[in-house]
């Protein structure tokens, strides 16, 4: 019924395009990107993003909220 549908929209995927991501962060795609970049290169893709085809990338929210703020701690320190 109606009230199964409007509890299914409240529950937040935990993989999200990075489109979304971006809204989520109030950020551009390209800063997405860019971070998802950096992810590839520590060579953690695979533990916090998905990759469906070669345009679609799914991005896991909460661990690439870990790694943010991982990279702000990095940057606190000046390292």
């Amino acid at each position: 019924g109606l009230e199964g549908e409007v509890k299914m929209e409240r529950v937040q995927p935990k993989y999200v395009p990075i489109s979304t991501l971006a809204k989520i962060w109030g950020r551009s795609k390209m800063y997405i990107y860019r971070r998802i970049d950096m992810i590839r290169n520590e060579g953690r893709f695979n533990e916090i993003c998905m990759q469906l085809g070669p345009q679609q990338t799914l991005v896991h929210v909460d661990k690439f909220e870990a790694w943010m703020k991982g990279q702000h701690m990095k940057w606190l320190k000046g390292a």
